[in-house]
């Protein structure tokens, strides 16, 4: 099951969460066997966000991973969303940062799997 937590200093409107929450729930088919319907999605906007002691627009994502996808496919996927988040969102590129953590074991359930 991926879990996708997003944190932007941006405001967005209820809408957008909805919109957004949509459209990365069909970018992670990107990676093979994850799907919209077992991902989890936190959105948090209006953070306290800065880099260089700015508060530009920016956006940290940090996608987890049930075991290792491919290398190609996690690129593929980090393309997909930093488009997305800089032509629907405003955030551009250099301030969009994405990091995957991805693990040999997950409880779900009151199981490890």
């Amino acid at each position: 099951m991926p879990y996708i937590n997003l944190n932007t200093n941006k405001q967005l409107a209820p809408e957008q969460k909805q919109t957004l929450k949509t459209q990365l729930g069909d970018l992670i088919s990107i990676l093979p066997g994850k799907t919209a319907e077992q991902t989890l999605i936190k959105i948090a906007d209006e953070c306290d966000m800065y880099r260089r002691g700015f508060d530009d627009a920016l956006c940290m994502i940090e996608i987890y991973l049930y075991q290792m996808q491919p290398f190609g496919c996690k690129a593929d996927l980090t393309k997909a969303i930093v488009a997305l988040m800089e032509k629907d969102y405003g955030i551009p590129a250099p301030n969009l940062y994405i990091k995957f953590d991805e693990m040999p074991v997950w409880g779900v359930d009151g199981a490890l799997k």
